[in-house]
This record gives C-alpha cells, structure tokens and sequence, in this order.
C-alpha cells in the first residue's frame, strides 16, 4: 500500500472565469421602491425644515440645513441608480452566482451542494410594488445565505423550483 502524499499546483489557467457569464438583471421596480420609501422620508424631513422655517425667523443655519438636505437627497438617487444597474444573477450547471455593488463589488457563488434550503419572501412594499426576494440558506453559516431581491413573483418562483431540483439531483 502506497502511502505517498500528494499536493500537486493546480493550472490557473483552466479555472472556469464566473466573469464570462451572462448575468441576468433584477426589475426596475426594485428602484423605483428604494426610491419611494427613501422620497417619503425626505419629504418628511423637508417638511419639518420648511415648519421650522415658517415659525422662525429664517437665518443661516436653516439654509445651510437644506442645502445640506439636498445634496444628501441627490446623493442618495445617485446611489440607488448606481447599485441598481450592478445587481445581478446567473443560474449555471453546478451553482449560482450573484453579483452586487458599484464602488465594492460583491460576488457571490453557491454551489447547489452547499444549499440547505430557498424561500420565496414579499413584503408588504414588495407586494405593492410587484416584486419579491428569492432566499437561498447555504450550509456555511449566517454569512454566507444568498439574497436575490427584485424579481417578479413569477420569476422568483420559477427560480425557487428550478434551483429545488437542482438541490435534489446534486444532494
């Protein structure tokens, strides 16, 4: 019986490239959501400075505030428009890949062996705006669960059974 150990350097230049895949963009209505939730809450605030405005005299600090307020309201558009275009996904033979953010970006790859269990999730907002979030709950631990928001009910579905069978047949 031959014993001898063995660790031999595996050639980079064959790993499969999760670069060269298609990934497959979430709706825009998970946008127009973030949006939405984010515009009201701004309005609020607004509407608080534009109050303390009426009832006081007007002076530099509340001008500075808005000021304040509107770069920060502009900034954040700029950051909902940017993270959405770099969400992403792609179902391939062996596992699933997601991909998210603009300034750090977040790719995330599950292999079908790795997943314990998916759930299909709408809130109250996703309801109304016609969305849904398909949860993938891998074997590594809290930190290593995959959320995919922003598909339609449908679509979710869809990918909650193709990925369940997936799951079977490599389990």
């Amino acid at each position: 019986m031959n014993n001898s150990f063995s660790n031999e350097e595996v050639d980079l230049s064959v790993l499969p490239q999760f670069q060269e895949v298609t990934f497959h963009p979430v709706e825009n209505k998970l946008r127009t959501k973030y949006l939405s939730i984010n515009g009201f809450l701004f309005l609020l605030i607004v509407v608080g400075i534009l109050a303390n405005w009426l009832y006081n005299e007007s002076n530099l600090e509340v001008y500075i505030l808005c000021g304040a307020v509107l770069l920060f309201v502009i900034t954040w558009i700029i950051h909902v428009v940017l993270r959405q275009k770099h969400y992403g996904y792609s179902i391939r033979e062996k596992d699933i890949v997601f991909k998210k953010g603009y300034f750090l970006r977040r790719t995330t790859i599950v292999p079908f062996n790795r997943v314990q269990h998916l759930s299909v999730n709408r809130s109250f907002l996703d309801k109304i705006f016609g969305i849904a979030t398909l949860n993938i709950y891998t074997a590594g631990g809290t930190g290593s669960d995959v959320k995919v928001p922003g598909l339609l009910p449908e679509k979710a579905q869809q990918l909650n059974e193709l990925l369940s069978q997936k799951i079977t047949s490599n389990g």
